[in-house]
């Protein structure tokens, strides 16, 4: 019984120890700016041009692709793996827009968070428009996305970019986030 109770102690202070010397997550960026992306493929501009939008492909983290997309009025990022595909459209353009004609912006790259020697945990962009009440004075919030192997969703929208890290970097999961 005892030889139980001091093997558990040991494997956890053990596992303890590790993820106390685990890194933490780093910020890898990479731009959205017109310049530094390019055309994408032809298959990829016939899905988006049925329905009269634009798409260019910009740099993204390994394995997730970056489609910038957009309407006359707003934009977006899609992520795609070679087994998944997230649109950040409903998040951006419907669901608790960010002012009026809600857009990516170009400007500001996205911030990808990884753990060395792993795959991108989360991706942070920001999100800009207009003051509904005065559309001279812009509005920005920071989305951030957790990505999980093939998937990714939305975790929650900050003021700025240390809460948005702070979010990335936290525990949760897309599961967590579907009851919501």
């Amino acid at each position: 019984m005892i030889s139980l109770v001091v093997r558990g102690l040991v494997i956890g202070m053990a596992a303890l120890a590790l993820a106390c010397s685990a890194a933490p997550p780093a910020s890898v960026v990479t731009p959205l700016q017109p310049t530094a992306c390019m055309t994408a493929d032809a298959a990829v501009r016939a899905e988006f041009a049925r329905r009269n939008l634009g798409v260019t492909e910009c740099p993204g983290v390994k394995p997730w692709r970056v489609l910038f997309v957009s309407s006359d009025e707003n934009s977006w990022i899609e992520l795609r793996t070679p087994g998944g595909r997230w649109s950040s459209e409903d998040d951006v353009v419907y669901r608790g827009r960010v002012g009026n004609f809600p857009r990516v912006a170009d400007g500001t790259p996205l911030e990808w968070r990884v753990t060395p020697g792993a795959s991108p945990t989360a991706v942070i962009f920001r999100v800009v428009g207009q003051k509904p009440d005065d559309p001279t004075m812009p509005v920005s919030v920071f989305y951030v996305a957790r990505l999980e192997h093939d998937r990714a969703c939305v975790l929650g929208r900050e003021s700025s970019v240390d809460a948005a890290r702070a979010v990335a970097d936290g525990p949760r999961t897309c599961a967590s986030t579907e009851s919501r």
